[in-house]
């Protein structure tokens, strides 16, 4: 990597030194799915997550909370091995049931702002 630029991984091969830093954010993944698949305070607006994430209680919700609740019916997929982008996206798709789906690299960045129900009228 150039001077004052960070290593990119390539082609499967990344630097031993990232393993434990990507295991502690996938486990961290884990944990934001659990808790928006958990019950909700009754007094919950439905917007959020559970009143003990990001604070609040009561239904009261906090962008913590409203970020938990961002991975609802979600699920992270651990694959064996290294199979790309396309391994990857292969396999969710297999897990699917929804006629429409939306592929984005998370290290792909969307430049401008899109109204997806648009696109697929």
């Amino acid at each position: 990597a150039a001077q004052g630029q960070r290593e990119r991984q390539k082609h499967g091969r990344v630097p031993a030194d990232w393993g434990q830093p990507y295991e502690e954010y996938r486990d961290c993944l884990d944990a934001l799915i659990d808790a928006a698949a958990a019950p909700r305070s009754p007094s919950c607006d439905g917007q959020c997550g559970d009143g003990h994430l990001g604070g609040g209680g009561g239904g009261e919700c906090t962008a913590g909370a409203r970020s938990v609740a961002a991975f609802e019916r979600c699920t992270h997929l651990r694959m064996e091995r290294h199979t790309g982008f396309g391994g990857c996206t292969k396999a969710a798709l297999k897990l699917t049931t929804t006629p429409y789906v939306l592929v984005i690299q998370h290290d792909r960045p969307l430049h401008r702002p899109f109204d997806p129900c648009r696109v697929l009228r």
